[in-house]
């Protein structure tokens, strides 16, 4: 006969617990998801970055403990983290979308304009790859 055997608690602190699994277990309450979503939506970031959020303060919180760091306030740290890492997102999404325009010619009238080289202007490949690239054929002894 299997009995029921309780593998949780009510208040997680009860269990020796990892930093990184008190942050996540507070992303997973009310608390926790509330705010996540008011993150997102202050920052004006897509529902669909939740998880990487997530992700990212969980990873957040691993370095900290690698550091041995501990975490004294899981809710404030965690709340704190997500709005940084949020940023970092918003950031890392206007870096790419400031290069791509101006490698597809949006910023044709910019003196830093980039464009992507022409198939004329490009250097063989033993020119930028150096004596690396040459010895790709040849063996290792030969190469020295």
């Amino acid at each position: 006969m299997v009995q029921n055997v309780t593998v949780a608690t009510e208040d997680p602190d009860d269990v020796a617990l990892s930093d990184t699994d008190r942050v996540s277990l507070w992303l997973m309450s009310v608390d926790g998801r509330r705010a996540l979503n008011r993150t997102l939506r202050d920052l004006k970031l897509p529902a669909a970055f939740d998880a990487d959020l997530v992700i990212q303060v969980c990873h957040a919180a691993d370095q900290m403990t690698a550091k041995g760091q501990p975490i004294t306030s899981i809710a404030a740290w965690t709340t704190r983290v997500l709005r940084l890492r949020g940023i970092d997102l918003v950031r890392s999404g206007e870096r790419q979308a400031s290069c791509s325009a101006r490698i597809n010619g949006a910023g044709a009238g910019d003196s830093t304009h980039l464009a992507a080289p022409s198939a004329k202007s490009a250097v063989p490949d033993d020119e930028r790859h150096g004596a690396a690239y040459q010895c790709r054929n040849e063996s290792l002894a030969d190469c020295g």
